[in-house]
């Protein structure tokens, strides 16, 4: 199985020397939501978007802004631990999109 790069960080515009998770739309030609893709790293770690804010905060030095907006976001410093979790969320999505074209392959 070959592994895709899903999530990747992105120097932030408005916080310079800051990195933001973003998910390449690449990888997903055909989805669409009426919600937030800023959700989706949360629920693959099995978490709501306030927890899984707390655990970058917490656990990967992430600095967190927009209180009190939709959805706040988690600004990283480039390094190790921002490394770590786009390896974790790789690694996650990989399943997924597996477990998914598995069981297209067995309702043929």
């Amino acid at each position: 199985m070959k592994k895709e790069i899903y999530f990747k960080s992105e120097e932030s515009v408005t916080n310079p020397h800051r990195y933001i998770i973003k998910l390449d739309f690449e990888k997903f030609p055909d989805i669409s939501t009426s919600g937030s893709f800023g959700i989706l790293p949360a629920r693959l770690m099995g978490l709501s978007y306030a927890q899984y804010l707390r655990m970058c905060r917490d656990e990967c030095g992430a600095e967190i802004i927009g209180k009190n907006c939709l959805y706040p976001t988690a600004y990283f410093k480039a390094g190790k631990q921002l490394n770590t979790l786009l390896t974790i969320l790789n690694g996650r999505m990989n399943c997924v999109i597996f477990d998914n074209s598995d069981m297209g392959e067995n309702n043929k």
